[in-house]
């Protein structure tokens, strides 16, 4: 027996061994060799050894302590049978899961890698936008100072020309003062010298009248 457990339905491989049918066929169903020897079978073929089964049978109703056991082996037997047939299927079902958060996990992935491209765009496009604006102000900046200063040399080229000019049209005024003041002594001395003149003519006259 292959579980080392009363045979139910005892049947022979073609090497001549025995052993319990089910058992026998879910082993060479896998692989076509002797549970016994290791070497290969021949053929699948299973022949039943009914002699064999009618001394299980009479052993076990005799034994009926051992029949109890057999029951309980079977039944843990079909539930271990049960959970490997469905292993490959809870397995895939895992599997198949495992894929789509696999999938998941990529496309999240994806998406955040799309995002955190996008936001480094986004800030590469807004650290040049500054940078240029910064730039921009700089060169307002030194325009405005270069404006201001060039504002304040004509203020003060003109302030020296008013300055100039005022202390040119003071020395004319004073000039024309003196050239007035003059003009007045000239003109003074002139009607000084008239009322001289007019003096004598009338001292004339009368001496001419007194003759």
């Amino acid at each position: 027996s292959i579980t080392c457990s009363p045979m139910v339905d005892p049947v022979m491989t073609n090497d001549g061994h025995a052993y319990d049918r089910e058992q026998i066929q879910r082993w060479i169903h896998q692989r076509i060799t002797s549970p016994n020897t290791g070497l290969a079978l021949s053929s699948r073929f299973l022949m039943p050894v009914i002699l064999l089964k009618e001394l299980v049978e009479a052993y076990l109703n005799g034994r009926p302590e051992v029949s109890g056991v057999q029951d309980t082996i079977r039944t843990l037997q079909a539930e271990r049978d049960s959970l490997i047939d469905h292993l490959p299927q809870q397995e895939a079902r895992h599997r198949e899961q495992i894929a789509r958060e696999q999938s998941r996990h990529r496309d999240t992935w994806a998406t955040l890698s799309a995002q955190v491209n996008s936001l480094e765009e986004e800030r590469t496009a807004l650290a040049g936008t500054l940078q240029a604006e910064r730039d921009s102000l700089i060169d307002h900046i030194v325009h405005t100072h270069e404006q201001e200063a060039l504002h304040r040399e004509q203020i003060a080229v003109e302030q020296n020309r008013h300055t100039a000019t005022s202390t040119t049209l003071g020395a004319e005024i004073n000039g024309l003062e003196e050239e007035k003041a003059a003009l007045a002594a000239s003109r003074a001395e002139l009607e000084a010298r008239i009322e001289g003149l007019e003096e004598e003519k009338t001292a004339e006259n009368a001496r001419g009248w007194s003759r």
